[in-house]
C-alpha cells in the first residue's frame, strides 16, 4: 500500500496538483514497518546474548574488544543494532505527529486544543 501511495504522490508532485495526506499515511506505514523489523531483531539478539546485551562498544576499535572480552563475535553489532531500534519511529517525523496529520486532514478529527496562538511565550507553560 505505501509504494502505490507513493506512487500516487509523485505523480501529483510532477502535475503539479497539491498532495493529500498520502505522504503522511505512507510515512506512518513505513514508520511502522521499519520498527516493526527493527524491534524484532532487537528482541531476537538481546534474547540470545542474554546478560552480555547490556555491554556497548561505541566505536569500531571497541567493538572488537568487547567481541574478544566476551567471546561473543557479534556482541557490539547487536547491542549497536538493539540501541538502533528506537530510532524509526523518531526520524522521518514522529510516528505520532503523521498520526495527528492523518487525523486531522483524513477523518476530519479536530485539532488538539492548545493556547499557543492566542498566548505570549512567556505565558505559555513550561515543563518541570
Amino acid at each position: 500500500m505505501a509504494d502505490l501511495l507513493t506512487r500516487r504522490s509523485t505523480l501529483l508532485l510532477s502535475s503539479g496538483d497539491p498532495t493529500g495526506a498520502e505522504v503522511s499515511v505512507t510515512e506512518a506505514i513505513t514508520i511502522r514497518r521499519r520498527a516493526s523489523g527493527a524491534e524484532t531483531s532487537r528482541d531476537l539478539g538481546l534474547a540470545i546474548t542474554g546478560p552480555y546485551g547490556t555491554l556497548h562498544a561505541y566505536d569500531s576499535s571497541t567493538r572488537k574488544d568487547l567481541d574478544a572480552a566476551t567471546g561473543v563475535p557479534v556482541l557490539g553489532y547487536i547491542t549497536e543494532m538493539a540501541l538502533f531500534a528506537q530510532a524509526p519511529p523518531i526520524y522521518g517525523g514522529t510516528d505520532q505527529v503523521q498520526r495527528n496529520i492523518i487525523g486531522e486532514r483524513v477523518l476530519g478529527l479536530p485539532k488538539e486544543p492548545n493556547n499557543d496562538r492566542t498566548m505570549t511565550w512567556s505565558e505559555l507553560p513550561k515543563n518541570g
